[in-house]
């Protein structure tokens, strides 16, 4: 027989039992509708996650911190400019940041905002030199003595909306980088004595230089938004900022508490962490590796990360395609079943078939047909439903993060949902259903070609 002739009749088969066939394919609906649903959270989960960490950090990065003993005290290793010079004459290297780590914070005049970020002394000189820029194209060499630069990833939150939806407050969006005053405090002086007598601080007075050019690759220091000063203007803020320390803060003074703090800055050439940015992510490891082991210096590159968030969702993913799973296989039981059944009912047409020429492979293909189309046709109906309810529960996440505060970008082009289909995942469904269909009939259609055609006939 032909194998359209073989569609037809298996197809008529189907219609001819409709509650049957639709109890199964609704099975097979289930069933293929759990396991893409499962993955596609597992999906989306992963992709926010490394949406996220994109926007923070490179992964081509390396950060790099002197090593301690176990008492915590700076050991051998030491990052200064020999150390990143050597660093910088590595082909796989294409930015090196050497780093002073402030223990101040950059203020501004506006009342109720904070900048949230790491404030960090750099070299401008030497990141010029390196080929890093500035958003609007200007280099790093035209900036003043007392200016500051940000990353990509600095915003200025309004605090006085704090709430249980927002914990850093509300993104200002439009606020005048330009116009606003700055400054850096240079003394742990401040708060709460400032607020009865009318004094202020000692601070520096730094003026808005720009934000980084995304392009440069130079991301976040360790994931924590950055902003940069020079690193003259860093080395002064933190010795004074570490005198200040020494000696207490009015506070530490009135309880008799003075002396018992301080701050540890860098001395001469010493810097406290450094960035290293690889040309290519394949290098990062070894990379990784020959810097710990060159210069005795703690190293993590952001990789490291990503490869341990990405192996957690390989298994969160398998958990979830397992549960999805067993919902198949059950329907895969039902298309057996109802095969067999099938047969039982059928036993004397089969018989006729053999009698007037069907051969025993047409049999054995009138029912694979038969199971195969039950697959087929649940995997289809079940895709469509996944990606309805993929789309609604994308739809009902944004609005609700939206409705608790978030700062999300609807015009970035970025995933912004919960549940994410891969193109390749719907093709790959309806293959995966066909398939489980084929071997849901292979005993009931092995157990038809051994039905003898003379017993058959005989059947009532």
């Amino acid at each position: 027989m032909k194998t359209r002739d073989l569609m037809t009749m298996a197809w008529r088969n189907l219609l001819r039992r409709k509650s049957r066939a639709f109890l199964t394919i609704f099975s097979v609906v289930i069933g293929i509708f759990s396991i893409i649903l499962m993955l596609s959270f597992g999906y989306g989960i992963q992709i926010s996650q490394e949406n996220f960490l994109n926007e923070m950090v490179s992964f081509n990065s390396i950060t790099l911190y002197p090593s301690r003993d176990s008492s915590g005290r700076q050991g051998r290793g030491k990052i200064n400019k020999k150390v990143l010079d050597a660093i910088n004459k590595d082909p796989r290297v294409d930015v090196v940041l050497g780093k002073i780590a402030l223990s101040s914070r950059l203020k501004t005049n506006k009342k109720g905002v904070e900048i949230l970020g790491g404030l960090y002394g750099v070299d401008f000189q030497a990141l010029g030199r390196q080929g890093v820029k500035l958003d609007n194209g200007r280099p790093l060499s035209s900036l003043k003595k007392n200016a500051f630069v940000i990353d990509s990833n600095i915003r200025a939150m309004d605090i006085s909306k704090i709430s249980q939806r927002s914990i850093s407050g509300a993104e200002l969006k439009d606020f005048p980088w330009e116009r606003a005053r700055f400054s850096i405090p240079t003394s742990m002086n401040e708060n709460p004595l400032d607020e009865f007598t009318g004094g202020g601080s000692e601070k520096v007075t730094v003026s808005y230089g720009g934000r980084l050019d995304s392009s440069s690759k130079l991301g976040s220091s360790a994931g924590i938004p950055s902003i940069y000063v020079d690193l003259e203007l860093a080395e002064t803020v933190q010795k004074k900022w570490d005198k200040s320390s020494s000696s207490g803060s009015p506070l530490e003074k009135i309880a008799g508490l003075s002396g018992l703090s301080g701050g540890e800055g860098p001395s001469g050439d010493n810097y406290s962490e450094a960035t290293v940015i690889a040309k290519s992510m394949d290098d990062v490891e070894s990379l990784t590796e020959d810097l710990k082991a060159r210069y005795n210096l703690t190293a993590f590159s952001m990789k490291e990360g990503l490869d341990q968030a990405q192996q957690g969702m390989l298994v969160l993913q398998v958990v979830l395609g397992a549960i999805g799973g067993v919902a198949l296989f059950v329907a895969a039981i039902g298309i057996t079943n109802t095969m067999l059944m099938s047969i039982q009912e059928r036993t004397k047409e089969i018989g006729v078939m053999k009698v007037i020429g069907a051969q025993v492979g047409d049999v054995r293909k009138l029912f694979l047909l038969e199971a195969a189309l039950i697959g087929i046709i649940g995997g289809i109906v079940g895709i469509l439903i996944t990606l309805l309810v993929s789309r609604m529960a994308n739809h009902l996440f944004i609005n609700f993060a939206l409705s608790q505060g978030a700062n999300l970008d609807l015009d970035s082009g970025q995933f912004l949902g919960i549940s994410y289909i891969p193109v390749w995942l719907p093709f790959m469904a309806v293959f995966f259903s066909g398939i489980v269909g084929l071997l849901a009939g292979y005993l009931p259609a092995r157990r038809a070609t051994n039905i003898s055609a003379i017993e058959a006939i005989r059947t009532e």
